[in-house]
């Protein structure tokens, strides 16, 4: 498993290696911005907002079923997984810029459909549709920093 562990940060340091941040000299990337392309406000790459992609409306009602007997394993922890679908993508952050729609760089979003940069542990329960088990049951959400192709500006999902 060491051996595992250093090869994996051997190749993340030489990818990190390999790496060029541009200057204010640097020639325009490939496939140079087009119109509706935007820079988040944090700075990185540019963004085709054009091409951000449509998430899953998520579930509207209440999905529950009895699960009868269930056999634990395991070691004891208390831990359960919840698979949840992507949501949407925006510029927000509930958390680092509460109120301040678009002050963020982009974000993807999963779970709770309307999730966005005036959610609060007050209104989560609340608002949206579910993409996770349990539809309008489980209103969670969940974000990450969006994945950007970088030789063309589109957002992944």
């Amino acid at each position: 498993m060491k051996a595992l562990n250093a090869l994996a940060v051997a190749v993340s340091l030489t990818a990190v290696a390999s790496c060029t941040v541009p200057t204010a000299s640097s020639p325009a990337p490939v496939g140079a911005p087009v119109a509706g392309a935007s820079t988040p406000p944090a700075g990185g790459p540019w963004i085709d907002n054009s091409a951000i992609p449509v998430g899953e409306s998520g579930g509207g009602g209440a999905f529950l079923r009895p699960a009868g007997a269930v056999n634990f394993s395991g070691d004891g922890t208390g831990s359960f997984r919840v698979m949840c679908g992507f949501s949407h993508m925006a510029y927000d952050d509930p958390i680092v810029a509460p109120g301040r729609p678009g002050a963020s760089h982009l974000h993807s979003f999963f779970g709770n459909t309307a999730l966005d940069a005036n959610t609060t542990a007050g209104n989560i329960r609340s608002i949206g549709n579910g993409t996770c088990g349990g539809g309008m049951l489980n209103r969670s959400g969940y974000w990450v920093p969006s994945m950007i192709d970088t030789t063309t500006g589109r957002p992944v999902a």
